[in-house]
């Protein structure tokens, strides 16, 4: 009997503190973190490369898939911590295929072709120029479309070089 009523008394103790702590309200602070999702590359300044005032966004990566034959290939330049150059001095930004537009299997064979175009220029083996961007023109829209149809299976790729020239 005298268990029971140690129980009971430390059940009334801890009801009792547990009581007064959740009258208790504790001082808090917040703070934010912004999450970004950015499926580009960077190509930085090439005068100063480890510590850019620019840099120009290229895609990642381009994946093709049955339901998803079209995906944006855009370039942008942007400012990271100086000015961005001007119209007098434009980035010029130019692109090459390895496989001449054309994803192939690792042995080279069943090719898929595909094209890249910036605003109405088709990309090609010959045409290789993106665009000259500046202040006054920050981002070429393009788009990759896949136009061909694989007959074996496997993954088809190609790899595209961008490269960036400034001051030339």
């Amino acid at each position: 009997m005298k268990a029971k009523k140690v129980m009971a008394m430390a059940m009334v103790m801890t009801m009792g503190l547990s009581m007064t702590t959740l009258g208790v309200s504790a001082a808090e602070s917040k703070g934010t973190t912004n999450v970004s999702y950015s499926n580009q590359n960077e190509i930085p300044d090439p005068t100063d490369p480890t510590n850019p005032d620019w840099m120009v966004t290229i895609p990642s990566s381009i994946v093709f898939t049955d339901d998803n034959k079209e995906i944006d290939a855009s370039v942008e330049l942007i400012k990271k911590a100086g000015e961005l150059p001007d119209s007098s001095t434009p980035v010029s930004v130019s692109v090459e295929s390895q496989n001449v537009y054309n994803l192939q299997l690792a042995d080279s064979s069943d090719p898929v072709s595909y094209t890249l175009s910036y605003g109405s220029n088709l990309m090609s083996d010959t045409l290789k120029k993106v665009s000259d961007l500046s202040k006054d023109h920050t981002k070429e829209a393009g788009t990759a479309k896949l136009t061909g149809k694989a007959t074996a299976a496997g993954v088809h790729t190609d790899v595209l070089t961008y490269t960036i020239s400034y001051g030339n």
